[in-house]
């Protein structure tokens, strides 16, 4: 019971919600001719448009940065170099520091074309990779405290560092920390969000039980809320799209979905997830499309969006691109019953069946499924939509992964 209270020592003492880091973006170093000024301007505005749409990190606003006030200090503070050359195209240096210890913990450089200025859109992957849900910012801070489950946001850094790989006692620790964010600040539709699909989680493998009826039925109503408190969020309108893409409303998750997007298309995370819902309700190019942009903007959190656009690039025959894809998955996701599913099918498609047998002997064993137990069976514990188990079990049976059903 060790995890219980401390997840729950906020409820039970009243400590305030933690609140999101604090990042500044300094002014970029760039030349002093008017045109240098004016792409260092259109480069500030780019970077500030980014970091602005993420829920996890609170960016400091221009006008602070000269306040010296301990209550404005940032925990981050992202230095920006633009370097013109006389013939158009430019290097630009990105380097994130940490202030408490003035430590480099992420840098990255862009060689752009004259063509790619004064919008600057490669730079989307940067603002992607440090402010995602999942990011470095969010990476950095569980790293320090990795045993910190605090109301606000330790308990959200938690939940996205879980969603890498579900536990039972992961989903309990997070359920308690985030019911004791949601005590203190019940219309925050950030913390409403992600406890809505903690409670999808626990529904998926009891579909078919109280309990799992149950669970839907909260998670469906913690979606509404989120939605009914955010409804100019992401947050807020990716609940919801979510939630109605669980309850099969593809119309209603789609439009949701988009509206979120909109919101924020430089986040990875909503462009992997609405492009799996679009393939599963048939909008097969633009779901393809979304996948890919997602991996293109952070492919070091990819999880389900990447195993599927490897699904999709096995089922079109490309069978190098899938594999390229799954070599590129990070190791906590190669765990994922996903992941096995897709391996074994790419690996019965390169020829390697024996190979693909043993990893889905090994999915057996994680789902608890016997083995001779139909793939529809063993997929429903970790799917949710009914077409793509469908989709997904004729692949698996395709591919000689498992054997053919017998003919009626």
């Amino acid at each position: 019971a060790g995890w219980w209270a401390f997840a729950n020592w906020g409820r039970m003492s009243g400590a305030t919600p933690v609140p999101m880091p604090l990042l500044e973006v300094a002014v970029p170093q760039a030349g002093e001719t008017p045109v240098s000024r004016a792409l260092a301007r259109a480069l500030d505005g780019r970077l500030r448009d980014g970091f602005r749409r993420f829920e996890l990190v609170d960016l400091r606003s221009a006008e602070a940065t000269g306040n010296s006030s301990a209550a404005l200090r940032p925990d981050y503070r992202l230095d920006v170099l633009l370097v013109r050359d006389l013939d158009g195209p430019a290097d630009i240096m990105l380097v994130l520091n940490r202030v408490a210890d003035q430590r480099t913990i992420w840098s990255q450089q862009f060689h752009l074309e004259k063509a790619q200025m004064p919008e600057f859109a490669p730079v989307d992957t940067a603002i992607a990779q440090i402010a995602g849900d999942y990011g470095v910012i969010v990476r950095d801070q569980v790293q320090r405290h990795p045993n910190d489950f605090a109301p606000g946001f330790p308990c959200l850094a938690q939940f996205n560092r879980m969603r890498q790989m579900r536990s039972a006692t992961a989903a309990q620790q997070i359920d308690a920390c985030l019911r004791a964010t949601l005590d203190r600040t019940p219309n925050d539709p950030v913390a409403l969000t992600a406890l809505s699909l903690v409670r999808f989680g626990d529904w998926q493998p009891r579909r078919n039980t109280p309990e799992g009826a149950a669970a839907f039925s909260e998670a469906r109503a913690l979606a509404q809320r989120a939605y009914e408190n955010g409804p100019g969020s992401s947050a807020g309108l990716f609940a919801m799209s979510r939630a109605n893409f669980y309850a099969s409303n593809c119309p209603g998750g789609l439009a949701l979905g988009d509206g979120a997007l909109r919101l924020n298309p430089y986040d990875a995370d909503i462009a992997g997830f609405l492009g799996l819902f679009k393939l599963a309700c048939g909008q097969g190019e633009e779901g393809t499309a979304l996948l890919q942009r997602s991996l293109d903007l952070d492919a070091s959190y990819p999880g389900v969006p990447a195993v599927t656009l490897a699904f999709v690039r096995s089922q079109a025959g490309d069978q190098q691109a899938a594999q390229a894809i799954l070599d590129r998955v990070p190791t906590p996701s190669k765990m994922e019953p996903q992941f096995m599913m897709v391996r074994a099918i790419v690996q019965a498609r390169q020829g390697h069946l024996p190979e693909a047998r043993a990893t889905w002997q090994g999915l057996l064993k994680y789902t608890k499924q016997p083995a001779n137990a139909a793939p529809e069976t063993v997929l429903r514990q970790f799917l949710i939509t009914p077409a793509v188990i469908v989709r997904a079990s004729a692949a698996l049976r395709e591919s000689g992964v498992v054997a053919s059903a017998p003919a009626s």
